[in-house]
């Protein structure tokens, strides 16, 4: 189990770590990664209850990286550049590695679309419902701390309503397909 996790980390990492738009990088991330899932179940041992050797995956974790790729290409359209950037890390990550003041007291669950990579290709989602929560956290966590009338405030709450709405035709789509 920790040699698949370490494998499933590394694909997560290739993932998380290659989010430029049209990163080059993203579909051989993938293909390393369907290849580690179907050569773990070759290789280790049936499932024996009680003990699982390693979790599965969700069934549609490839349409859930669909869903994040589709983020990720999203360009701003006054500049063009990606505008998914600020919720591909960690809020820490952009302020030297802490969360600014007050944000942990607004902010119960710090994530962040990396972090979701993660989460998706290390078995930690059992449901599309519980992937589908944790991308309206990202944004709902934005809305709860970047709230006021500052001009940066209003734009990243404008950055966040664009995700947003991309994103819920994507994970709607992800839902019906879950219903079918």
């Amino acid at each position: 189990d920790e040699f698949v996790l370490d494998l499933r980390r590394i694909a997560a990492n290739y993932l998380q770590f290659n989010t430029s738009i049209d990163d080059c990088f993203r579909p051989d991330a993938l293909q390393f990664h369907t290849f580690v899932e179907d050569h773990c179940k070759i290789f280790i041992a049936e499932q024996e209850l009680p003990k699982v050797v390693y979790p599965s995956l969700l069934y549609c974790w490839s349409d859930c990286v669909n869903v994040l790729d589709e983020l990720i290409n999203m360009k701003n359209p006054e500049d063009e550049q990606q505008t998914a950037f600020t919720f591909l890390h960690p809020v820490s990550y952009f302020y030297g590695g802490a969360f600014p003041e007050g944000y942990t007291e607004k902010v119960k669950k710090p994530l962040d679309f990396g972090t979701i990579v993660q989460q998706l290709l290390t078995g930690h989602y059992y449901s599309v419902e519980e992937f589908a929560a944790d991308c309206r956290l990202v944004i709902e966590n934005c809305r709860k701390y970047y709230t006021g009338d500052d001009e940066f405030v209003t734009v990243i709450i404008e950055v966040a309503d664009r995700i947003s709405s991309s994103m819920e035709k994507n994970l709607d789509n992800l839902r019906l397909l879950d219903e079918s």
